[in-house]
């Protein structure tokens, strides 16, 4: 049997702007033993990258592909389900990155699936 573990962020590694004490001690733990692992975050409103960088004032390193947020799912499923399709895109200009390679619609084009995440941030 292989151990994983799957980290929830806000709330557990930081809250907010402030880190959550030992928050660091316990990403090293998991990378240190090799134990295969995933950040999870229900934020849309921020790419991985910004996530990266706050993680990082925290004292916490880690890549892109050890974070899963909505878009990330979102860029998954459209590409296996809806491969070459445009999609209507709605969300944060900074979070538009995530959709790199998949063809969103202008608003006077037909589309496949509409996409919606947080505009407010």
């Amino acid at each position: 049997m292989r151990l994983a573990i799957v980290f929830d962020l806000d709330g557990v590694f930081y809250q907010g702007d402030r880190p959550i004490a030992g928050a660091p001690k316990v990403a090293r733990w998991a990378s240190d033993h090799a134990i295969a692992h995933l950040f999870l975050t229900n934020a849309s409103s921020k790419p991985r990258s910004a996530l990266i960088e706050k993680l990082e004032r925290f004292g916490i390193t880690i890549d892109e592909a050890h974070i899963l947020t909505p878009p990330i799912a979102a860029v998954r499923w459209l590409r296996k389900h809806l491969a070459g399709e445009k999609i209507a895109l709605f969300v944060a200009d900074k979070t538009r990155v995530e959709f790199s390679g998949i063809e969103i619609a202008q608003p006077d084009e037909d589309a496949a699936a509409v996409v919606v995440g947080d505009l407010g941030a």
